[in-house]
């Protein structure tokens, strides 16, 4: 029997049986091809109809069954298609090039023109076209609705045998396509008809070609949204029955058209056919079970995929999706990996966006750059090609240039909400008309974003109140020309006005939305100045602004004066008759001031502590939050019980998280009042709060937590035996019993699968941090802890996260010795080399910190990029600059091996790593060289980087350095110090050139160059530079009139030492305790580690903070920083005037003589010098010294620099 004809008997099996093209499942990815196949079911049928069918033929019957099956199939498509290229790949060039000329021509389109092309799916009507033919309105609204019916699940009108037509001409299809091809394919659209899946909510018609047949046309068309990025497609249509139909589509970003990966299935070896379809379900299911946490079976699956055989034409494809699906999972290595496989990447648009978006995501700036470059060579004039570039150079800190691209971006897709807003954040004037272009089709929210925006810059508000008042094409909502005066009023500062001004959007807004806007920013302009009595007065509905308040105090959401805001209520109580629900939400208004009322009548915050006054609060904000918990208890379980829910509704999530606020605010009024045992017996279930309170009793010492575990003797429970196991071990690790300590410690883990299985509450961690400290303290090595095989990965890692970062090097090695790739995952072991390599770099050991970083580390790893880093700074630092620029060189091929190679690959060197090679060999030609291959405020930026700095102070002296900062106008801010402490002592304590001097010889064994700062204020803090001709600087600074609170609550008054190393030579931590224990002397209260807020508290305070080869903790050092002020706090006043300065400082003229402030750590010294220039736009000033810096060495004199306006002031006269 002649095989066509058992081809035949199996494609009519397959008619009646299954459909190999039914519709999928598969879950839509960020960007994916048009819907494509399921994998075929076997054609091997058996029963009685095809036995029959087979019987027939084999008896002679077959010469009419093949005539008639023949002329069934004769039929001949509707018209002629246009011609195509004899591949794939050249057709989609030729499809490319016609669609990008189309984006080209609407550049030189009038503004109406290009906002014709402009729809959504969803609008009444079409933009009106004067210009357009009938026929071009036929096919937009054909497109419109046909979006409209796939974006809601619907069909697209389908042409089945223009399809099949369309099949026969593809270049994929051997010779033609035969009838029983033919006849199989129409089965399988009786059953499944493709459409493209890509539709979006917005349109935009780029072109609409015409073919010399009147009934077929061509239209390129984008669709996007807010949510999606825009997808380039071209539709092919026929007009046949009275109606336009789609017969082909193709999508640029995947590169072929729908017809070609049908003829490729029907020319195909089945098991490589069906690869893509079984492909594209697995990667669906994989996605679920990502979703549904079971990432092992994703990972197992995604990984299956890559294995599976297709068709080689099928390849480039299954490797995009595979490559999606691993961006989904945040495996961005493994996506690069897929990438680079696909041969082909500029025959389609959807690989250099995703190549570009890996490496953004892995700290690869210049590689998403060159990709991004890529993109924007495929479409230089693609909406997405410029959004691609905007996000790469906002990721760089090009913030104009990002803006620049993001201008382009909304223009060629103006409806993009998220564009709007990405644009609107720039606050750049000059984009002010793009954006009030793109407004013309926004919403209502877009519109209260716009006017919100005002609020946080004078100069863009007062652009905009401009531009929007010479329009008239605007139409606004109702009140939002109102709202952006408000929001001007705000920028001003006149927070009065502003409230007002919002009250009148209020009345004259019909748009839910906005008055809803109106009312929160009224609420938030008086809480601004905290006039309460005037927000209640004016509310239109008192209910909501005090349930509104009661949520913003709870969830720290409130910046008013809670003494102002208690006043009120006592003056509303008084002056207003008060609804029940009034009365409760007050209630708890009420009970939150007296909770605030506790710390301002203590020695924390006041200069007049009044304990007594203090536990009055307590007693009153205790039955004000009780009451008031029990009352929104009690609505949510009635509003459960009349819905016949369980509280799982969207305000009763709300409810139940104010439920959780107020009590913790309960247990934190009786911590204050030291009430550690009520607040076990009162929330003996809730371990978030017991974690609390465990951190209060390890901060009181000793004795409280034996308080505590005695007085919880007779309860039980889990939750309490959880809290007690790890009092027990926190009691047992201080006084150096870690056996005991280890044992309790184990049982608290175990509990924790118990209660917290899901880690809701991260009870797992704050467990292990809780047992690494105490190891470490104690110094035990691995050998001496029994450890649970499912935890000693995490407890390892923590171990030495831990001591790397007190300088511990002996636990680091011994406990880093035992992370194995076999025990530890990527993530751990790369934390752990960071770690060792941090503490080695420290130490001053830069070549073993190097080695150590060798090797090829994870790309997935989340410190791949911090690896790099590290590793180049220590090589830098051991001056192997040629090693150096070996690894830039190796890291970039690396990363050039994950690229697509390209028909015109350049992987370059980037050229900022480079510089920072030549900077740090002093070579300032090499390093000029490179540098004007950027823009020069690129390179300022750069500059400014805390790894560049680094080097740049070391070429601060020399004069080869003065010609850079020239140019590029080197920015000066803050200079951060490399390790920070600070001593407290009495207040009439020697500070003294002489008792500096002394000290710090004492410490390091050199002698120290002084130099007195000279104070930007007159607060009577006195402050030293030191510096030594090793190189060691340090900056002290004594702050007198202070009073300060530990942790435990103790309380003094004197002055606050500072002491801050500047120099970046080795052991900055050792000299910074060295010199603290000098200084302290007999004298020292306390000592404060700001670094990682620890703290020393009592005891022989010198002894005790003594250097002893890593940072002194002992089981006593309080694991918080000791809070200080200034007596007579004079914070407003000085804020106030340093506004008013800078209202005249932008209103003197270029040329004025001015002090620039240099600052560190709070200490300030004024260095005089001359007003270049004042970009209030920016917020900055250009200024000239008069003389070198003294705490940044990278002023010099005579050069020009930047700085905020904040760090200019008027001249002052020298005392």
């Amino acid at each position: 029997m002649d095989r066509q004809l058992v081809f035949l008997a199996f494609a009519l099996a397959a008619h009646v049986t299954h459909d190999p093209f039914s519709e999928q499942s598969a879950v839509r990815f960020e960007s994916s091809q048009p819907a494509g196949r399921v994998p075929r079911t076997s054609l091997w049928v058996t029963g009685g109809i095809i036995t029959a069918f087979l019987f027939c033929l084999c008896a002679g019957l077959g010469t009419a069954v093949w005539f008639f099956a023949g002329q069934w199939d004769s039929s001949t498509p509707l018209a002629d298609l246009p011609p195509r290229e004899d591949s794939v790949s050249s057709s989609f060039g030729s499809d490319a090039e016609v669609f990008n000329q189309g984006l080209l021509e609407s550049i030189s389109q009038s503004e109406a023109e290009r906002a014709d092309q402009h729809f959504a799916a969803d609008d009444a009507e079409l933009p009106n076209l004067a210009a357009a033919s009938d026929r071009d309105l036929q096919v937009r609204k054909f497109i419109q609705h046909a979006a409209r019916s796939a974006n809601e699940g619907g069909p697209i009108p389908f042409h089945r045998d223009m399809f099949i037509a369309a099949i026969a001409q593809s270049p994929e299809t051997v010779g033609s396509l035969h009838w029983a091809d033919r006849f199989a394919i129409k089965g399988w659209l009786d059953d499944y008809e493709p459409v493209p899946d890509e539709t979006d909510q917005y349109i935009r018609i780029v072109n609409i070609h015409w073919d010399d047949n009147p009934i077929l046309a061509t239209v390129d068309v984008i669709f996007y949204s807010d949510e999606n990025q825009a997808d380039s497609q071209r539709w092919f249509l026929v007009h046949d029955d009275g109606k336009w139909q789609v017969y082909d589509w193709l999508s640029l970003e995947y590169g072929r058209r729908m017809s070609d990966e049908y003829a490729v299935y029907v020319a195909g070896e089945t098991r490589l056919a069906e690869g893509l379809d079984l492909i594209i379900n697995q990667l669906g299911d994989a996605q679920t079970a990502w979703d549904a946490g079971r990432e092992d079976v994703a990972l197992a699956a995604v990984k299956n995929c890559e294995t599976t055989p297709t068709m080689p034409q099928d390849r480039s494809i299954v490797l995009l999706r595979i490559a999606y699906t691993w961006m989904y999972f945040g495996r961005y290595g493994d996506a690069l990996k897929s990438l680079q496989k696909i041969t082909d990447p500029d025959r389609r648009w959807g690989v250099w966006p995703m190549v570009a978006l890996c490496h953004l995501n892995m700290g690869r700036d210049e590689m998403a750059l060159q990709a991004a470059n890529k993109v924007l060579d495929q479409s230089p004039n693609h909406p997405r090609s410029h959004w691609l570039l905007s996000i790469v150079h906002q990721q760089m800190d090009r913030m104009d240039l990002a803006a620049d691209e993001a201008v382009l971006a909304l223009a060629g897709c103006p409806r993009d909400q998220s564009l709007v807003d990405s644009l609107m954040s720039y606050q750049r004037q000059q984009d002010i008309p793009a954006l009030l272009d793109a407004m013309r089709h926004s919403t209502s929210g877009t519109w209260t974003g716009l006017a919100d925006w005002a609020a946080y810059d004078r100069s863009w508000a007062d652009a905009l109140v401009q531009a929007v008042d010479s329009r008239t094409d605007l139409d606004m909502p109702d009140g939002i020309r109102v709202m952006i005066d408000a929001n001007q009023a705000w920028s001003k500062q006149e927070f009065g006005r502003a409230a007002e001004l919002f009250l009148q959007v209020r009345s004259e807004a019909t748009d839910r939305d906005i008055r809803r806007v109106a009312s929160q920013d009224h609420a938030d302009a008086r809480v601004e100045t905290s006039q309460f009595e005037e927000l209640f007065r004016e509310s239109e509905d008192p209910t909501a602004t005090f349930s509104m308040l009661v949520h913003w105090c709870f969830e720290g959401d409130f910046y008013g004066d809670p003494e102002k805001l208690f006043s009120a209520i006592a003056a509303w109580d008084e002056s207003a008759s008060s609804s029940d629900e009034d009365e409760r939400w007050l209630t708890g208004l009420r009970g939150w001031c007296h909770w605030q009322l506790i710390d301002a009548v203590t020695t924390k915050f006041s200069d007049d502590p009044n304990p007594d006054l203090a536990a009055v609060h307590a007693v009153a904000a205790l039955e004000d939050l009780s009451a008031f918990g029990q009352w929104r208890q009690s609505v949510v379980e009635s509003q459960a019980e009349a819905d016949g829910m369980d509280g799982e509704d969207d305000d009763g999530d709300s409810d139940e998280s104010l439920i959780s606020a107020v009590d913790r605010s309960i247990a934190s009024v009786r911590l204050s009042q030291g009430q550690w045992a009520e607040v076990l017996d009162q929330f003996p279930d809730d371990v978030l709060i017991q974690d609390r309170l465990l951190h209060g009793l390890r901060l009181g010492g000793a004795e409280a937590m034996q308080s505590a575990l005695d007085s919880s003797d007779d309860e039980s429970g889990p939750e309490i035996e959880f809290f007690r196991n790890r009092l027990r071990a926190e009691l047992a690790s201080q006084s150096g019993e870690m056996e005991a300590a280890d044992r309790w410690f184990g049982k608290a883990t175990e509990a924790v699968q118990d209660l917290d299985p899901e880690g809701y509450y991260g009870l797992h961690p704050s467990v292990l941090e809780q047992r690494a400290d105490g190891l470490v303290v104690h110094r035990m090595l691995p050998s001496e802890v029994k450890i649970d095989e499912g935890g000693f990965a995490d407890l390892v890692t923590r171990v030495v996260r831990r001591a790397a970062r007190w300088g511990d090097s002996r636990s680091v090695q011994a406990w880093s010795g035992r992370a194995v790739p076999d025990s530890f995952d990527a993530e751990q072991l790369a934390e752990i080399r960071v770690r060792v390599a941090e503490t080695r770099f420290a130490n001053g050991d830069f070549e073993t910190a190097a080695s150590g970083l060798g090797g090829d580390p994870s790309s997935d790893s989340r410190w791949s990029q911090r690896i790099h880093r590290l590793r180049l700074q220590a090589l830098l630092e051991a001056d192997d600059f040629d090693a150096a620029s070996e690894l830039v060189k190796q890291t970039v091929n690396q990363a050039g091996d994950a690229m697509p190679q390209s028909d015109s690959a350049d992987h370059r060197t980037p050229p900022r790593e480079m510089a920072l090679i030549a900077l740090a060999r002093q070579d300032t030609v090499e390093l000029q060289r490179l540098l004007a291959e950027f823009p020069s405020d690129v390179v300022a930026e750069w500059m400014e980087g805390s790894l560049q700095r680094r080097w740049l102070v070391r070429m601060a002296s020399k004069p080869e350095l003065l010609p850079i900062l020239n140019e590029y106008s080197y920015t000066v801010g803050s200079v951060m110090s490399e390790s920070t402490g600070r001593l407290f002592m009495p207040q009439d304590h020697e500070f003294s050139e002489r008792s500096i001097s002394a000290a710090l010889q004492s410490a390091t064994a050199e002698t120290f160059r002084m130099t007195a700062l000279k104070p930007s204020d007159d607060s009577g803090d006195t402050a030293w530079m030191a510096d030594s001709p090793s190189g060691q600087r340090f900056l002290i600074m004594n702050s007198t009139n202070n009073v300060w609170t530990t942790p435990q609550m103790s309380s003094g008054s004197g002055d606050a030492v500072m002491i801050a190393v500047l120099d970046q030579m080795p052991q900055a931590n050792r000299r910074l305790f060295q010199v603290a224990a000098a200084m302290a002397g007999d004298e020292a209260v306390a000592f404060s580690w700001l670094d990682e807020g620890l703290s020393w508290w009592e005891g022989d305070l010198r002894d005790r903070i003594q250097w002893d080869d890593r940072v002194p903790v002992d089981p006593k050092v309080l694991h918080q920083s000791i809070q200080t002020r200034k007596r007579s706090p004079e914070s407003a006043e000085q804020g106030s005037a340093a506004a008013e300065g800078s209202d005249q400082i932008a209103k003197l003229p270029s040329g004025s003589v001015v002090d620039l402030v240099e600052t560190c750590m709070g200490a300030t010294n004024r260095i005089s010098a001359d007003l270049i220039g004042v970009d209030l736009d920016q917020g900055r000033v250009m200024v000239r010294p008069h003389a070198d810096g003294v705490i940044d060495p990278l002023i010099r004199k005579d050069v020009d620099y930047y700085t905020r306006i904040g760090l200019v002031q008027l001249a002052t006269p020298d005392p």
